[in-house]
């Protein structure tokens, strides 16, 4: 397979936006699967976010049976993917990552309070 290397500028802080043009244009330019419908290209994400989670599992096992595991392969891969998977589908379905993260952290504040209150 032919390796494509990744050229950014360089990097400052930046918000959800920045981040989400930045994957569009990434996927523009390097995504094998741009161009299938969208159904597909979900189904293409949720088999790479079943191998992520196959990682944390992994991880998890290793803790219950008390066996050291080394931390790299989730630190520098699947964190990193969790929030790629996140703004892929977010420019896939159109939708403002920003708007749905709010959204969703004050349903889980007021599902939290109501359970402690």
């Amino acid at each position: 397979m032919n390796q494509k290397k990744v050229t950014f500028k360089k990097w400052v802080k930046m918000d959800i936006k920045e981040f989400l043009e930045i994957q569009r244009e990434f996927d523009k330019k390097y995504l094998e699967h741009k161009n299938l419908p969208v159904p597909e290209q979900i189904r293409h994400i949720t088999l790479h976010i079943g191998k992520m989670i196959g990682k944390f599992s992994t991880y998890c096992e290793q803790q219950e049976h008390g066996v050291s595991y080394d931390l790299t392969q989730i630190i520098n891969e699947a964190i990193p993917d969790l929030l790629m998977h996140s703004l892929r589908l977010s420019n896939l379905l159109n939708e403002d990552l920003e708007e749905l993260y709010k959204d969703r952290l004050e349903i889980l504040r007021r599902k939290i309070e109501k359970y402690e209150g």
